[in-house]
């Protein structure tokens, strides 16, 4: 992403946002590995948000205040197995 200050606009690349779609995915996909929370989804449990549910809204409210369409708008709804792929130690 460029600013040009003589137009008073932002100059914002594809590749660019299709780079922090994939680092907001890959770190929910993290904060998941990390709780112990399923990487394909899950639905929502009553009860209080655990900091993880927490953290991975955190993440979708990022998105979507950065205008980027990331598949979700509360935490649990996304499947993030492909973001760990290349991860030996992931199991799903």
């Amino acid at each position: 992403m460029l600013y040009d200050p003589i137009k008073n606009a932002l100059i914002i690349e594809i590749k660019d946002v299709q780079r922090a779609a994939h680092s907001i995915r890959y770190t929910i996909a993290h904060i998941r590995k990390l709780a112990k929370m399923p990487l394909r989804g899950f639905k929502h449990q009553s009860g209080p948000m655990t900091d993880s549910e927490f953290a991975e809204s955190a993440l979708l409210d990022l998105a979507k205040e950065l205008g980027i369409e990331i598949g979700a708008t509360r935490y649990g709804e996304l499947d993030v197995r492909s973001e760990l792929s290349n991860d030996p130690e992931s199991k799903e």
